[in-house]
């Protein structure tokens, strides 16, 4: 304890150095007067008696610095001088400060959004007590390969009653819903949750309370908690919102909460919390809908937690048969699930960061070279430091404190441009994805800025540090600062630069890799025509279409409706929209043989009205489509893709034979196949097309639709579509109203943003590559003016200098090509699961990239080498003699 008081005590007081050093001084000197004044009263004359008490007192200059260090710290003031003298310097060289400090600042703010955007997606965990405890449920079906299936609400109270090593279990799922009551109706996402889930979260609202414990009850009450962000949109934030009432899906809810700003759960746009009711003894354990998450019990790990849950679903086979013979279960962590596209982020987010991680490293490559440059520069100033008694680790500490406040400044700045680019990302990233705090600067990315700007010192900072404090000062002195320094110099110079180019060639490659892989992907033929088709989503409440016949209605009055509508070419509607997202499948057996489970063929299962192929564009090959005479009361039909017909009949005609659809749920079913037609793409582009088959609306009704209309303008449609479902339902929402192009837009968006993120990077990459080679060359050039000159008085002609430069940089930037092509291959690996439509090691790439690269050499290398040849040999030996 003492010692942090007397180290308090020095720190209070180094801010009044200069008034210690004079109470020292006065003090000093009222000691030796008094001991003159004694010898004087002793008989001794004035001037022996000041003689001899200042030889009694001693060295004042040596009490000075020992009482200094009784109160001060001197390392810390010797670094605060270092520091105050680097300012003085990099005031005095504004032009290379600026350059220095903006290059890292470049190097440092790419750094830090990636790092901010990977923290949000993948490294923070979940905003709640003990995130590492809380695991989600999957369903596991191994006959319909199913690995993140949702489990019935009767399986889920077993799995809740029956579980040991978790804690508790609780229920969720996302829906769009409804709210009624205004101007227009409004489609919120809500989460319906159980009754539980907040505590289970260890999460509670910051106004007012959770849900009731049997508000997930059949018959309980209907209550709900908002938003931060929709309590302050919809109400203004009045604290007296508690108690009103919200007309959800058309039914009174009474609002008993607000959650917290920060809560995120299950989506980062859920805009309300509303109870999932589950009337387990009414609901069949083959209607699979509900996610589920528990937490573990202390000390319990997520295999064993795992093993206790797959021994109950066990059990559960073993008492339904019909329902659960393939039911099983798998535990994941809770953040995992919730992050549906973490196997599309995880490899995106690692690609992302090893590519600014290169340009990070040819950031302070560059500035390393500027620092040798300029330490060269100071080459005379250091010699005449160190013969006046500095030694060399002081020296190097003076530089790497250089680097440190250049290192400081790129930092500020960074972080600057790091806010920048992520407002930028923000508006590219989808709103649904599942991320843990928002994309802006905050607390730990300004940490990850100072760790990253302190590792950039060791980067850029060392080397130049020791390169410039090797020579010897009395060499150097005599030299007038030329000479021995100059050729390490210009070879750790051209390494930098060989890393650097190297760098920017696997970048290059990566890039274009990936540009043309997006390229190739936008070459696949769908299968469909998406240009001039507009959708809309609409979800028809079970309050107001409670019955199958009441759905039937409205998707033949919306259909008829829309057939007149002036302006339309097409229209129809479709339960799931191909290349969203949306996978229903299905397992299809081809009729007459043997119905065994995991045996059939997996298809995409789209329940259509009459229209969908012509407003989609899907060309009929065989029989025919979707009619308004295939509703309830006609025999079940089927249209199939072409690629599923070649599976399940091979060469054989698929028209009028039968195919066995199975269900998720387990139900079967058989139909009659009417038509055939061309294979489209759903869920992928990067396979063969999928195997579809089209069922009719009027015999498949379905409350989630989208509605389709194909139009010379299709954007100027939207007030179209909209006025017809306001005519047939004004409360009903319609959402999701964008072309199909942009669908497609959207289902490519990953690649494209990696692509777009690495092609800029690659080209900022490959300029910090030439601007230190340019940098380079010219002052290698400048250094050997006198040379140059000597060269040109000897009759080298201006074409032999310009080769001989541009020849020196050349050689070193081959040098960095090569490297880098070896090093592309070597990861090309690495590539393969991103690349489609191309080679990860296409010979045609690797060189591409070699010739722009040499191009760009050469160029850089000119410029610098054709003013060394137009230098005046008189001009040149005169102010270099």
């Amino acid at each position: 304890m003492r010692s942090i008081l007397e180290v308090w005590r020095k720190l209070r007081r180094l801010p009044r150095r200069r008034a210690l050093d004079r109470e020292l001084a006065d003090e000093m000197r009222q000691h030796i007067e008094w001991r003159t004044e004694e010898l004087i009263a002793g008989g001794t004359s004035p001037e022996n008696a000041r003689r001899a008490a200042r030889l009694a007192f001693g060295n004042p200059v040596s009490l000075t610095e020992r009482g200094r260090d009784a109160w001060s710290f001197l390392r810390l003031e010797t670094w605060l001088q270092d520091a105050a003298y680097g300012v003085r310097l990099f005031w005095r060289d504004r032009g290379w400060t600026l350059t220095a400090a903006a290059t890292l600042a470049l190097g440092i703010g790419g750094t830090v959004a990636i790092f901010t955007f990977v923290n949000a997606f993948v490294l923070r965990p979940l905003p709640f007590p003990e995130p590492d405890r809380l695991v989600h449920v999957w369903a596991v079906d191994a006959n319909l390969r199913i690995r993140q299936g949702r489990i019935s609400a009767p399986d889920f109270i077993d799995l809740r009653r029956e579980a040991t090593l978790v804690a508790d279990l609780a229920a969720f799922n996302y829906t769009e819903e409804d709210l009624t009551g205004g101007s227009e109706p409004e489609r919120v996402p809500v989460g319906r949750i159980t009754a539980n889930a907040f505590g289970l979260l260890g999460a509670a609202p910051s106004l007012g309370r959770g849900f009731s414990a049997t508000a997930d009850q059949a018959g309980g009450p209907r209550e709900v908690v908002l938003s931060d962000r929709f309590w302050r949109t919809r109400f203004g934030g009045d604290p007296q919102v508690l108690g009103r009432t919200l007309h959800v899906n058309g039914q009174p809810h009474t609002v008993i909460g607000v959650m917290p700003p920060d809560f995120v759960f299950p989506l980062p746009v859920t805009q309300l919390w509303a109870p999932r009711v589950l009337d387990a003894p009414n609901e069949a354990r083959s209607r699979r809908y509900l996610q589920v998450f528990g937490r573990m019990n202390p000390g319990v790990s997520r295999p064993q937690a795992e093993a206790d849950l797959r021994a109950i679903a066990s059990r559960l086979a073993e008492r339904y048969p019909s329902d659960n013979a393939q039911f099983t279960v798998r535990v994941v962590p809770l953040r995992d699930a919730l992050n549906f596209a973490s196997e599309i982020m995880a490899p995106m987010s690692a690609a992302l960061a090893a590519s600014v991680f290169f340009v990070f490293l040819i950031v302070c490559a560059n500035v390393a070279n500027l620092m040798l440059a300029r330490g060269i520069a100071r080459t005379h100033e250091l010699a005449l430091r160190a013969a006046l008694g500095a030694g060399r680790w002081r020296l190097v500490r003076q530089l790497l404190t250089e680097a440190m406040l250049l290192a400081i400044a790129g930092g500020a700045a960074g972080v600057l441009l790091a806010s920048w680019s992520l407002s930028r990302i923000s508006g590219a990233v989808p709103p649904f994805l599942y991320r843990v705090g928002a994309l802006a600067i905050d607390r730990d990315a300004l940490a990850f800025s100072v760790a990253v700007s302190l590792l950039s010192v060791g980067f850029f900072g060392v080397l130049p540090a020791i390169r410039s404090t090797r020579p010897d000062p009395n060499e150097m002195l005599k030299q007038g600062g030329r000479g021995s320094a100059v050729p390490q110099h210009r070879r750790s110079q051209q390494l930098l630069v060989v890393g650097q180019i190297a760098m920017s060639a696997v970048l290059l490659i990566a890039a274009v890799l990936m540009v043309g892989s997006v390229r190739a992907l936008r070459q696949v033929p769908l299968g469909f025509d998406p240009n001039g088709v507009l959708t809309a989503k609409l979800v028809l409440p079970a309050s107001r279409y409670a019955g199958v016949d009441d759905v039937r209605r409205f998707h033949r009055d919306l259909t008829d409706r829309l057939a007149v509508m002036p302006g339309l070419d097409a229209a129809s509607t479709v339960d799931f929209l191909p290349l969203n997202h949306e996978f229903p499948i299905v397992e299809a057996f081809a009729g007459g043989t043997p119905v065994e489970a995991g045996e059939g063929t997996q298809a995409t299962a789209l329940s259509v009205s009459e229209g969908y192929f012509p407003t989609m564009g899907v060309p009929l090959l065989r029989g025919r489509v979707v009619t308004d005479r295939d509703d309830a009361m006609a025999p079940p039909m089927v249209v199939i893709s072409q690629p599923l017909a070649e599976t399940l009949f091979g060469s054989l005609d698929a028209l009028d034979r039968t195919v066995v659809l199975r269900s998720r749920s387990g139900a079967e079913h058989r139909y009659t196949v009417v038509g055939v037609v061309a294979g489209t793409r759903h869920g992928t582009l990067k396979e063969a097309a999928d195997g579809h088959v089209y069922l009719p609306q009027q015999q498949q009704p379905t409350r989630v639709l989208r509605a389709l209309v194909r139009a010379t303008n299709p954007a100027a449609q939207a007030a179209t579509l909209r006025e017809a479902v306001r005519r047939l339902d004004p409360q009903l929402a319609v959402t999701e109203v964008r072309t199909m192009n942009a669908v497609v837009e959207e289902f490519l968006a990953p690649e494209i943003n990696v692509a777009n993120a690495l092609a800029e990077q690659s080209i900022t990459a490959l300029l910090l590559a030439l601007v230190g080679l340019y940098g380079v060359t010219a002052f290698a050039a400048a250094r050997r003016s006198k040379e140059i000159g000597v060269r040109m008085a000897l009759g080298a002609s201006p074409a032999q200098i310009l080769r001989l430069i541009v020849g020196q940089g050349v050689r070193t930037g081959a040098s960095g090509i090569v490297i880098g092509l070896l090093a592309a291959y070597g990861l090309t690996r690495f590539l393969t699961p991103f690349v489609y439509g191309l080679n990860a090691a296409d010979p045609v790439v690797f060189g591409g990239v070699a010739v722009v690269l040499f191009t760009c050499t050469v160029l850089a290398c000119h410029l610098p080498a054709r003013r060394a040849s137009r230098l005046d040999p008189v001009h040149v030996l005169r102010t270099e003699g």
